[in-house]
């Protein structure tokens, strides 16, 4: 059916197709790491914050023995360190991702 000739192209084709599945599978393997490695950064984010609304609730409810401007101080500066906490992870996110994609051009 098939001459030599022929039976020569496929084969190198579908050596060729081999080599790009394995190059795929590979890419494929470190974007699940990637993946991964986002999901676990996302859950450090999420327990952060939810860390800090707790000592924040934490001064609120706890008793100011008539010293009510102790807590309201307490509670300004927990809350300024987070704000300036999320403002510099965002803008080192932005950062790193503008530096991403500026490589891949």
């Amino acid at each position: 059916m098939f001459n030599n000739l022929e039976n020569q192209k496929l084969r190198i084709e579908n050596e060729n197709l081999k080599s790009q599945l394995k190059l795929k599978e590979s890419e494929n393997k470190q974007l699940e790491k990637q993946y991964e490695h986002k999901c676990n950064e996302l859950n450090d984010v999420i327990a952060d914050s939810f860390m800090a609304f707790k000592k924040i609730t934490d001064i609120a409810e706890r008793n100011d023995y008539n010293n009510p401007e102790q807590k309201i101080s307490q509670i300004k500066e927990c809350a300024k360190y987070n704000k300036d906490y999320y403002a510099k992870m965002t803008l080192n996110s932005v950062k790193n991702r503008t530096t991403a994609t500026d490589n891949n051009w």
